[in-house]
């Protein structure tokens, strides 16, 4: 499952993350663990790539590269992964609420956490909605954050 908490800058979505985040902790243990990156401490994909990967595969007991490792790990484990600032990672496309991968490593990242073979749960805050995530996936939930300022 993919949850994407998207509006403006200022309406909350990295405070509504965080606390969901906390809840979830402090709660029974419904996931196997707990990942939070925010991009706006560190502007670089693989930064929270790489500290993701410390968190869920440790050992490094799993081969492949980067994205091939976040994948399986989202595979093997009931994870809720939490990536705030996505927009970052996202240029602009002609609709004013959607962007699409900067590179072509930002659109590989971007379809790892969509994996219909993922047992984790991957919750996105942006500004931008990913192009690439318009389907009829019941697994991917948009959420405005209008739902929760008004």
């Amino acid at each position: 499952r993919m949850i994407g908490l998207v509006g403006p800058g200022g309406t909350g979505k990295s405070w509504y993350a965080e606390r969901l985040v906390d809840r979830l902790e402090k709660g029974p243990a419904s996931f196997d663990g707990y990942f939070f990156w925010s991009s706006y401490y560190s502007n670089d994909a693989l930064t929270g790539l790489d500290r993701a990967l410390a968190y869920l595969d440790p050992e490094h007991s799993i081969p492949g590269n980067r994205i091939d490792r976040f994948r399986e790990c989202l595979r093997r484990g009931h994870y809720l992964v939490v990536f705030d600032g996505i927009e970052r990672f996202l240029k602009q496309t002609d609709h004013p609420d959607e962007g699409r991968g900067f590179t072509a490593s930002a659109t590989t990242f971007l379809n790892a956490l969509i994996d219909p073979e993922s047992q984790s749960t991957v919750l996105i805050t942006s500004r931008l909605w990913p192009e690439m995530f318009n389907s009829s996936d019941p697994r991917i939930l948009r959420v405005p954050m209008q739902l929760f300022t008004t």
